[in-house]
This record gives structure tokens, sequence and C-alpha cells, in this order.
């Protein structure tokens, strides 16, 4: 037998409880110091699994969630079938309880299981792809020049985030009266962005914040940008929190928007 013939009888030996203790535990050892046994191994154990409705999950070092869609591939109709027609196989070709896969068998079954889970379950678009399809700052609201001073200072701080100078937004915005955000509150929309542009990111939820805690009348846009927040950091959690947020309360700002964005990410 060659390499992989020999490999592939330890697998089978492995799993049917057929490696006395030293053996099973060097082979233990190097299952999980190579991560192209361990997933053949998984592999081979999900084939083992399809005859029975054990609850086992394969070992892998997937998420939970692809654990569990592989979990119901694994137990489905069409694999069940599947494994028959190589255990079939299996008992055509050989006199013993194991049959030593070759490397194009081994690769036909991988193809199959693979094709299967990515057909069941494709994959969701990564969260930085839904921020990019998402965030748009031309809905930021815009502010009419009336000759005062704190009309002129809110004038300023658009036109220069329009013309993407983020880091000078933060600059001005650091000079303000704070009475300003009483008054308008709206400002910290652009100062949350700028922040958000700059990948100062607690700094943006601290200004979406003051937003979401102010009177204003529509307070509940902070929700939706520091929901993007949270979706260009990657962290799914509290993205989910913040849509769920918005979803369960129609009048709140982009509720229709919260909803798509909810639905792609889970």
């Amino acid at each position: 037998m060659n390499d992989e013939e020999l490999k592939n009888e330890a697998i089978e030996r492995y799993l049917l409880m057929e490696m006395p203790p030293d053996e099973r535990k060097s082979f233990e050892e190097k299952i999980a110091q190579n991560a192209e046994l361990k997933e053949q191994v998984a592999l081979y154990k999900a084939l083992y699994a399809t005859d029975d409705d054990s609850e086992e999950w394969i070992t892998t070092e997937k998420n939970n969630e692809l654990l569990k869609k592989e979990a119901t591939l694994f137990r489905a109709q069409e694999t069940k079938d599947f494994s028959k027609a190589l255990k079939d196989y299996r008992a055509a070709n050989t006199k013993t309880k194991r049959s030593f896969f070759t490397p194009q068998l081994w690769s036909a079954i991988a193809a199959v299981i693979i094709i299967g889970i990515f057909i069941l379950y494709p994959k969701s678009p990564s969260l930085s792809k839904l921020y990019e399809n998402y965030h748009n700052w031309e809905e930021l609201p815009s502010y009419v020049s009336k000759g005062d001073d704190k009309a002129l200072t809110l004038k300023n701080i658009e036109t220069t985030f329009r013309s993407k100078n983020y880091q000078n937004v933060i600059s001005i915005s650091q000079t303000l009266d704070t009475s300003i955000y009483n008054t308008n509150p709206q400002i910290s929309l652009y100062i949350g962005v700028s922040h958000l542009e700059t990948n100062q990111h607690e700094n943006a939820i601290t200004a979406f914040d003051r937003l979401i805690q102010s009177n204003a009348i529509d307070f509940h846009k902070g929700y939706w940008y520091k929901a993007l927040v949270f979706l260009k950091k990657g962290d799914k959690e509290n993205t989910i929190k913040i849509l769920e947020t918005i979803v369960a309360n129609p009048t709140y700002y982009n509720y229709e928007k919260a909803k798509e964005l909810l639905d792609e990410i889970k």
C-alpha cells in the first residue's frame, strides 16, 4: 500500500476503535498537529454518522453555526443515500469491514460534501462587504447658513465633511460649545461619522449615543449609525442588537434597511 492508503487505513481503524491504546494516542497527537488530517478524520466520521441519529458534531475549527448546518447536511436524505451507495461499493470491493479509499475516491467524497454545504448553505456576505453596501453619508442632513455664528459653524462642519476632511471635522468639534448639541443634536452625526471614517470607533459610538440620548425628534437616527460602527468593526453580535432595536420600532430611521441588513447578517 502507498502512503495515502496507509493513512486511510489508519483513519478507519481509529474510527472503528481497532487501534491499541498506544497507537491511538500517537494518532490523536498527529490529528492535533495536522489540520488536513483532522479534516479528513472529520469527513470520514461524518460518513459513518449518517447511519444513525447521533447528535455528536464533527470536530473542526469552524464556528458553531456552521457546525449545526453541517450536522444537518450530514443527516440529510441525500447524504444518507450517498453513504449507502458508498458502503455498497465497499461491500462489493473488499472482504473486510474496511475499504482502503483511493485518492480519487477520497477527492470525490470530499467534493460531494463540500459542494453540498455550499449549495444548501451559501456563504453569507462578509460584514465589511455589507458595510460598504449600506453606509451612505449623502443621507446626512444639510444645514442652511443664516448668518449667525452657530449656523456658520454647522455649515463649516458640513462643508469640511463633504470635502472628506474628517480629521478637520473632529478638530472643529473639539472647539464647540457643548450647548450646540442641545440646539442642533444632529451635528453629532457628522462628528460620529468623521470618527468612524478615521477608525476611532469608540469616539464614534460616543457621538451617536449623544444623539440617541438627546431630546431631538429624530434621536433614533443614532441607532442606525451606531449599528454601522459595529458593522465596520466586524462585531456581529452588537450589530444585531442595534438592528433589532430599530426593527422593533417601525417609526425609527432606516427601519426597512435595518430589516434587510438583519436578514443578511443572520
